[in-house]
C-alpha cells in the first residue's frame, strides 16, 4: 500500500492556486474535469461536477477540488440519491486521502479482517487516465 494523494476541497479556485503554487511552491501537474455520467455514478448526485488539479513537492502529490456543481450542501439526502456517506461540496478541506495498492479486493478483506467499516466499493467506468492524465485508476473503495 502507498500514498496517491490528498485531496484538498477549495471554495476559491484562482486563490487556491496561488496560494499552494506560488506560495508553498507546488508544481503544477495536471488539471482535468470531471462531469456527466462517470462523476454522477461516483457522487451519486445528478448534475455533479469538478474541477480538479495535481500539483506536487518533494514528492507529495496534492489534488485541489472543486465542485462547480451543484452550488447546494448535500447531507443526509446524500444517502437517499444512493451515496452511502454524507456530503458537503461546498466545505473547503480535507476530502480525502488516496491510497494505491496492487490488489483491491486483498486490501479489502485485509481491512474487513481488522473489523475497519467499508463504506462503499464500486467499480467505475473510468478508462486509465480518465481521472488525470496519470491515474490508472478504476476501482476505489471508501473506508
Amino acid at each position: 500500500m502507498r500514498m496517491s494523494h490528498i485531496a484538498i476541497c477549495v471554495s476559491d479556485w484562482e486563490r487556491s492556486l496561488r496560494f499552494y503554487h506560488d506560495q508553498l511552491g507546488f508544481r503544477f501537474v495536471d488539471e482535468f474535469e470531471l462531469t456527466g455520467s462517470y462523476a454522477e455514478g461516483l457522487y451519486g448526485v445528478k448534475g455533479v461536477a469538478i474541477r480538479a488539479a495535481y500539483l506536487e513537492r518533494e514528492g507529495v502529490r496534492i489534488e485541489l477540488r472543486e465542485f462547480t456543481a451543484p452550488k447546494r450542501t448535500i447531507s443526509s439526502a446524500s444517502r437517499q440519491e444512493g451515496f452511502a456517506r454524507d456530503v458537503s461540496f461546498d466545505r473547503p478541506g480535507l476530502f480525502h486521502l488516496s491510497l494505491r495498492v496492487d490488489d483491491l479486493d486483498a486490501a479489502l478483506a485485509e481491512f474487513a479482517a481488522a473489523r475497519v467499516e467499508i463504506l462503499e466499493s464500486y467499480r467505475a467506468d473510468a478508462t486509465p487516465g480518465e481521472l488525470g492524465r496519470d491515474s490508472p485508476a478504476r476501482r476505489a473503495a471508501f473506508i
